[in-house]
């Protein structure tokens, strides 16, 4: 507001005090104002009426020089202009004003605060109860009891989905979402399936931080909390929890010794054993020192037990190293064959890096004892189809031999090309992040992950000469990116990101257990992120068919298959640090 000063007879001592008067009433008000604006964000943290109270403190304070300039006006007898009292007047109505507001401001500051004591309260009584919330009063103060989640704007709905799921797996029962006004209608539509056993019918609007919502802070009495109901009894498989005590699991392999162990690779840099149902304390090998697990592809990623580990006791471990490249190394048992001995280690295969993602990283024997090896295209695409490089690409060594890191089988298809590796058995690759035989048909399967639009699944049956260019990057998929011509192998089956909404394919195994007769002879495989699975038959020479599978699931981020020495399939969550077996749902 701006008060015109005219010029009077008045002195100059006069015209400077009235001046200075109104800079103060202009200048308070304005404060005022902007302070009533900035409180009215969310981001200011109204933890309660006493914070309504400071505030109120801080803005008297601010009046205090403009009552002194008040009480010197008022002195001013027979010295009061008519602009002076002009001044006078409408300084102390804007006063009036303003006080009038930050007294109003108080009381719905108190009453929301009083609703919000009731409502934390409320909340922190509830037992087993996930609590997802943007409100800044309420996380901060949840007890360890109960896993908070502050969600703000820049979270996903895989954010919130991830937390729920690992509230599953840490025993929660309940799920309170709080503070729904960042869940736009797309939310709501995703909340409902986030797991098969819990079902959300109401959302509590709760914004009782901010007196800019006074209709959502009245509905912080509406609390509604949703039970778990029973899992789904038409769902024809489900997910039954093996082990959760690990850290950022990625592979699960078997030894083939007849003691059923279960070993587990984890990021860091450690094997763990899994043990008559048990995670045994100290790990089977570590290698934590060796290994760099900064990036999002790198760790530790896989493990390979020798064809005759029961005599040799010989592993191989694929990882990525200090210098960020892929090592491949090979490992001895120690006389407690609980425990690998870590001075053995021998790296055999080192390919340089310069990027943390596609590492690839499977390490497989075939029925013929040699090693298979998937690698990345180290986000180089071009090097997919370059024969002198060994990324992107299946290789296939003899590692058997103790003395030497490994020989060149002799019937490897590059074996004497010029300027090409004779390590590499298929190329053409992007991400081949999990491969696996088929234990009864030594038939190969490779699931290669996709780029922006569709992943995809190779197979080269047993009597495969290798040599297969699978495409990438001149292809996606069954797609031609650029025009360049280059005769590839098809992939069996491919998946469109739009049509699944997968981010990332993880392959399996073909099932050849005995617990799940119905799945006898698929090939199973997932998504990373949704943890969704389908299976892929073989009709006929030529014809391939793919089915999504239901299967109560708990699952936040699917990071590998695994198979035992029975054939029975399990999943890992790196997520979740949890191990799950596939059975059927009784």
């Amino acid at each position: 507001m701006l008060i015109l000063i005219r010029r009077t007879d008045d002195s100059r001592d006069t015209q400077r005090r009235a001046r200075d008067l109104t800079v103060l009433i202009v200048g308070y008000f304005v404060l005022a104002m902007l302070g009533r604006a900035l409180f009215k964000r969310d981001e200011v943290p109204t933890t309660g009426p006493e914070w309504g109270l400071r505030y109120f403190l801080i803005v008297f304070v601010l009046a205090v020089p403009l009552a002194v300039r008040v009480l010197r006006y008022l002195q001013m007898e027979g010295e009061r202009s008519l602009a002076a009292r002009v001044q006078m007047i409408v300084g102390l109505g804007l006063i009036g004003v303003s006080i009038l507001i930050e007294m109003r401001g108080v009381q719905t500051i108190r009453a929301v605060g009083e609703q919000n004591i009731q409502h934390k309260a409320a909340l922190l009584a509830l037992p087993d109860t996930l609590i997802v919330t943007n409100d800044q009063w309420l996380a901060p103060h949840t007890p360890a009891l109960l896993l908070s989640r502050e969600l703000y704007k820049t979270d996903t709905l895989d954010d919130l989905r991830q937390w729920t799921a690992a509230a599953r797996a840490r025993g929660v029962k309940q799920f309170t979402y709080v503070s729904a006004t960042l869940l736009n209608d797309e939310s709501l539509k995703f909340i409902s399936p986030l797991d098969s056993d819990v079902r959300v019918t109401e959302i509590s609007f709760v914004n009782a931080g901010s007196i800019t919502f006074p209709e959502a802070a009245r509905m912080a009495t509406r609390l509604e909390i949703v039970p778990s109901t029973t899992p789904r009894p038409n769902a024809d498989y489900k997910l039954s929890l093996v082990e959760s005590g690990l850290i950022s699991p990625t592979y699960l392999a078997h030894a083939n010794d007849g003691t059923g162990r279960l070993f587990v690779a984890e990021k860091p840099g450690r094997i763990r054993i899994i043990k008559n149902n048990k995670l045994l304390p100290e790990p089977f090998l570590d290698i934590s020192s060796l290994v760099n697990s900064d990036g999002r592809d790198q760790g530790l990623l896989s493990l390979a037990f020798a064809p005759d580990y029961k005599t040799s006791g010989f592993l191989w471990v694929y990882y990525s190293d200090h210098n960020g490249d892929a090592a491949i190394a090979r490992y001895t048992v120690s006389p407690n064959p609980d425990a690998a001995d870590p001075a053995s280690g021998k790296i055999i295969l080192t390919m340089p890096h310069s990027n943390v993602i596609h590492y690839a990283g499977q390490l497989h024997f075939g029925a013929e004892g040699y090693l298979y090896i998937s690698t990345g295209d180290n986000d180089t695409p071009t090097v997919s189809q370059q024969l002198n490089s060994l990324l992107g690409k299946i290789l296939r060594i003899d590692a058997r031999d103790p003395l030497t890191p490994y020989r060149i089988p002799p019937d490897n298809p590059y074996l004497n090309q010029a300027n090409a590796r004779p390590e590499i058995w298929a190329y053409g690759l992007r991400n081949p992040w999990r491969f696996s035989f088929d234990r009864a048909t030594h038939d190969l399967y490779i699931a290669d992950v996709g780029d922006q639009e569709y992943e995809e699944i190779n197979v080269q049956l047993q009597n495969s000469k290798g040599g297969q260019n699978y495409g990438w990057n001149v292809y996606e998929g069954l797609h031609p990116r650029n025009t360049v011509t280059v005769n590839i192998t098809p992939p069996v089956i491919e998946i469109a990101h739009k049509e699944a909404g997968m981010c990332a394919i993880v392959g399996g195994y073909v099932y050849r257990g005995k617990a799940i007769p119905a799945l006898q002879g698929n090939y199973l495989f997932g998504d990373f992120c949704s943890g969704q699975l389908w299976t892929v038959r073989r009709i006929n020479e030529n014809t391939w068919q793919k089915q999504k599978i239901d299967a109560v699931s708990h699952l936040v981020l699917l990071s590998s298959f695994g198979e035992d020495e029975n054939g029975e399939l399990y999943l890992i969550d790196i997520q979740l640090g949890a191990v799950y077996q596939l059975i059927p749902n009784k």
